[in-house]
């Protein structure tokens, strides 16, 4: 069955269709997910455990290690890191890269089967471990609830409550509220007053325990009715717990909590993480959108909610924007789709131009025709519109109307040699489908490598291969159909009678090649030489994993030194904040202090909870001042913040590890881990090309012991508890009930007046409640000494063993080169028996998505030579066509070393896949001298001939690939890849084209006949 000859039978139709399937296109376009970049599943759980009172190194073994020990047993595991701090653990589970978002659901619950099982092996005192596995939902929308003057409470009330109504809207998944500060009810009982009194202080606390607690107290039933007893006596209202009585001194007389204690509500303490925005105190409300869905029909759900509810904002409230995904995914897809526009544009033109404007029609509804269908199937298989797929398809513009020119050219030129319009589509289509099918799938496998990496690179770039594979089969489907059909209407019969290829341009194509052939060892090794000249000219350009995102916003991490309190660090974040709203570039600036910032892209990891932290997210006017911003927010926090360790930093594109250059140590005394970092962080700090130079583990932080004399504890009936609980009482509060005001539940917290907690010196004269006997026990009388002491504040381990991670940033240079500067340097540092160290950041990163992709290409090539030997069926033309891969390099090289941008991940996915473009060609252009020989023809001239009469549909898919890409340039990801298939392509083809007819000629003995004399 031709398929050409039954579009011109069923023309009406296949017209028809086509005009559906466009309609469909533009449907497909306006109802498939916008991103804007695409989602990949961040492989990683947290298991957090609290495990109050105890120090690092007790949660470390307590805790931390059954967790991992347990942990480790998940067959998906790739490996596990943990931080153990004082009464917490924290286990970092990351699954194997292979494994994809739809496994996963399945994975958290084996991991939550895994921990649950060993909560039998934590200690009495330990909480129940939880396992957070949305830590990698990205928050498409944060908003901030903030007013001057406005108490936080209101804020917190109205936050809530427009969380709640969010959460309603179309698209919306999750929403959560951060810097909320939860409240207590505090009881402020001066030690020594109540010693005055001769009260039994040491039973106030089971007292309102046992009144606040719930009491089950039955039913009672009278007569045929049924009624629940519910006993009075719980608080409602801080009167009510003023006028609870408890009973005094020996005569046991009853005394008013409220007389001998100030009650008031207040934030619990030591204070949960806050938010400010733009100076004002604010609560945020972080939305995440559902998998899947519309960001940019979600971000307007939201806003027409928000608008409704606009006129019920309570006086003094406002509300401010965080991130707003929904317009950034807007303007990328938008200026995306402008890119495939401009190129359309660009590939059109130059087909009109050299090709005719019918032959350019004919071309350009293919065209449409295919990037139409590409959208249908996209929208059948869940593609998203993104950086990425959007890309692909302007890379694929220029592959696309390959077949079609093919088809096309081949079709006009049988045509003007009188050929009947029915059959020349025939024919055309009979010589080239199978050979443009087998050069099509050439041209795909060649970006099946990227498909088949199994990581989270492999997995934000997968749409490549798949929207290439699409648009590709479409349109040599529509190479088939509609051109030969589109031919048959436009082309008219009889125009011309004569040799096509005799025009100036072949002409002097022509007498070039047959010098090429006649100087076949000269060409050769010309193109040998020049090969071998590109991969020395690689040695001069730079290295760069992946580049920064196109944002206007800046992070900005600020640590103070650890065990700093965080009341201090919003003191300090507060001058900074005014220093950067003072700046006319700077259009808002979001704090976000004790902890980091939701996730907002992909590409970052949020800090957790720590009372030195704090984050500032700064929102800039334009995306290009931000390399300004940040030189002049380093010299600023230098000099203003010299005890501080700030980290200025743009968002990155893909790429999550925290700092551009990091190495492990590895070993089992911490002591010796940070004798080891000191040496390390010396050599990176000696290079003027490092900034931010620290480790994870960070400083060590001071610890109070009050050292008990045991035998006088035992005479006074005080335990371990007992003295816990009066250092509690003493500064933060002991918890003892529970106050109940509506849905709210807030503790009771039994605590010193604030004058008393000021006072270092009044801790020896705490009062220790026995937990048996009505009086107290000055602290004083049971203490031998208070001793201060150091401890590791952090202990960072990974796969069980300690791990301390050293960690830079590059000030001017790229990642790669400062790791080159100190690779030799800190790998000379001499490790103890037990010790490893290991590259991680960037290195580390690039390294793996390189191999990863690298491993998966002997596949993709394996399928390449396979289709070629079966076009073929012979062993020598895929020799010469697999001889012109190497041609690519030198046009990478050239391009890179003239723009200056440094050969990455993607310039690496740019060159695997010009391979497939090259094969393409060498397909094609060996095909037609096979054809020719079949015919008859002579061997060499069969050799001139076809290479004349393909040098056209090949150097015009060059061409409009080349110039379909120009848009791309403009694009943060794709600019080096790109650069790289622009320079590979145009400079390979030229050297296909004389390179390949040589080869062949070599290779078969084909002898040109001797110039006439």
């Amino acid at each position: 069955m031709n398929l050409a000859a039954l579009a011109i039978r069923h023309r009406i139709t296949t017209l028809v269709a086509v005009l559906l399937l466009v309609v469909m296109g533009w449907q497909a376009y306006h109802n498939v997910g916008w991103l804007e970049d695409p989602e990949f599943s961040i492989k990683l759980a947290l298991v957090v455990t609290q495990y109050p009172g105890a120090s690092p190194e007790e949660v470390e073994l307590q805790v931390t290690d059954p967790l991992e020990r347990a942990i480790q047993d998940l067959d998906e595991l790739d490996h596990v890191r943990s931080l153990s701090r004082a009464g917490e653990s924290v286990i970092y589970a990351e699954i194997q890269q292979r494994y994809r978002a739809d496994d996963l659901p399945q994975i958290w619950d084996r991991l939550r089967q895994k921990v649950g099982d060993a909560q039998a092996q934590l200690p009495s005192g330990a909480h129940p471990s939880r396992v957070i596995d949305d830590f990698g939902d990205v928050h498409s929308i944060v908003l901030a609830v903030h007013g001057a003057g406005v108490e936080r409470a209101r804020l917190e009330d109205y936050a809530d409550e427009l969380k709640r109504d969010l959460l309603g809207v179309d698209g919306v998944a999750r929403g959560s509220l951060w810097g909320a500060q939860p409240e207590a009810v505090y009881v402020d009982l001066s030690e020594s007053r109540i010693a005055m009194m001769g009260l039994a202080a040491g039973q106030v606390v089971p007292l309102l325990f046992d009144q606040t607690k719930v009491q089950d107290a039955g039913w009672a039933e009278l007569g045929d009715r049924r009624l629940r007893v519910i006993p009075s006596g719980t608080f409602n209202t801080l009167d009510e717990l003023r006028d609870f009585l408890i009973p005094g001194g020996e005569s046991g007389e009853l005394v008013r909590l409220g007389d001998i204690a100030e009650i008031s509500r207040g934030p619990l303490t030591p204070l949960r993480p806050l938010m400010r925005f733009n100076g004002e105190p604010a609560v945020g409300i972080a939305l995440a959108h559902e998998e899947g869905s519309n960001v940019v029909a979600m971000g307007r759900a939201v806003q027409q909610r928000l608008d409704e509810l606009a006129p019920f904002t309570p006086a003094g409230i406002e509300l401010g924007v965080v991130a707003w995904q929904p317009q950034i995914v807007d303007d990328a897809v938008s200026g995306f789709v402008r890119n495939v526009l401009i190129a359309l544009v660009i590939v059109l033109g130059v087909l009109c131009l050299f090709t005719g404007l019918r032959s350019g029609l004919m071309v350009g509804v293919a065209l449409l025709l295919t990037v139409a269908t590409t959208l249908v199937f996209m929208r059948v298989f869940g593609i998203d519109l993104h950086r990425a797929s959007v890309g692909a398809m302007i890379i694929s513009l220029g592959m696309m109307v390959d077949n079609a020119i093919v088809t096309a050219d081949l079709m006009q030129v049988k045509i003007r040699r009188g050929v009947e319009r029915l059959q020349a589509a025939r024919e055309a289509v009979r010589e080239s489908g199978l050979p443009l099918l087998g050069a099509t799938l050439v041209g795909i496998f060649g970006f099946l490598a990227i498909f088949l990496a199994e990581d989270d690179t492999g997995e934000y770039v997968a749409s490549l291969f798949q929207v290439v594979g699409i648009s590709l089969l479409v349109s040599w489907v529509a190479a088939m159909t509609i051109v030969p059909l589109l031919g048959f209407l436009l082309f008219k019969p009889g125009q011309q009678t004569t040799e096509p290829y005799q025009t100036r341009f072949y002409g002097a194509y022509r007498r070039l090649l047959h010098g090429v052939l006649r100087h076949r060892p000269l060409v050769v090794i010309t193109v040998i030489a020049t090969v071998a000249l590109a991969v020395i000219g690689f040695r001069f350009v730079d290295q760069s994993f992946f580049p920064n995102a196109d944002r206007n916003e800046v992070m900005l991490d600020y640590w103070l030194p650890e065990g700093g309190r965080i009341e201090q660090v919003a003191a300090d974040l507060r001058e900074i904040e005014d220093h950067f709203l003072a700046m006319p570039e700077v259009e808002r600036v979001t704090s976000f202090i004790g902890e980091g910032a939701p996730r907002i892209v992909l590409a970052m990891e949020p800090e957790l909870h720590n009372q030195s932290y704090g984050q500032l997210l700064i929102r800039l006017q334009d995306a290009g001042q931000v390399s300004e911003i940040v030189r002049r927010g380093d010299a600023y926090l230098a000099q203003h913040f010299p005890q501080a360790e700030p980290r200025m930093r743009p968002f990155s594109l893909a790429s999550v590890e925290k700092f551009k250059v990091e190495g492990r140590f590895r070993g089992p005394d911490p002591a010796v881990l940070r004798a080891l970092a000191a040496q390390a962080e010396a050599i990176l700090r000696a290079d003027p090309e490092a900034k931010y130079v620290r480790n994870d583990w960070r400083q060590p932080v001071k610890t109070l012991e009050p050292v008990i004399d045991q035998a006088a504890a035992r005479r006074a009936g005080v335990t371990r508890e007992a003295i816990g609980q009066a250092f509690l009482r003493a500064e933060h509060g002991l918890d003892m009930g529970m106050y109940r005001e509506g849905d709210d539940r807030l503790p009771i917290r039994l605590r010193r007046p604030p004058d008393e907690r000021e006072r270092l010196s009044d801790l020896r004269h705490i009062q220790v409640w026995p937990a048996d006997r009505p009086w107290s026990v000055p602290l004083d009388q049971l203490l031998e000494t208070l001793r201060v002491d150091r401890e590791d504040s952090l202990r960072w381990r990974r796969d069980r063993q300690p791990t301390l991670t050293v960690q830079a940033d590059p000030v001017n240079i790229e990642a790669h080169e400062l790791h080159g500067r100190v690779r030799d340097a800190i790998e000379a540092i001499e490790l103890p028996p037990g010790y490893h160290f290991e590259w991680g950041g960037e290195h580390e990163a690039a390294q793996r998505s390189e191999a990863e992709v690298l491993s998966k290409v002997p596949v993709s090539l394996a399928l390449m030579v396979l289709i070629t030997v079966a076009l073929f069926n012979g062993l020598r033309q895929p020799l010469i066509i697999f001889m012109t891969i190497p041609l690519g390099i030198v046009g990478v090289a050239a391009g890179l070393l003239v723009t200056g941008l440094p050969f990455g991940f993607m310039a690496l996915l740019g060159l695997i896949s010009l391979s497939g473009m090259l094969i393409k060609n060498g397909v094609v252009l060996l095909d037609q001298i096979e054809q020719y020989i079949a015919s008859g023809m002579d061997r060499y001239q069969a050799v001139v001939e076809a290479s004349v009469g393909r040098l056209s549909p090949i150097s015009m898919t060059a061409l409009t690939t080349a110039l379909g890409m120009t848009p791309m340039l403009t694009d943060t990801l794709f600019r080096v890849m790109a650069v790289s298939m622009i320079g590979g392509l145009l400079f390979a083809t030229l050297l296909t084209l004389f390179l390949v007819p040589a080869l062949y000629t070599w290779l078969f003995r084909v002898r040109p006949p001797e110039p006439a004399e």
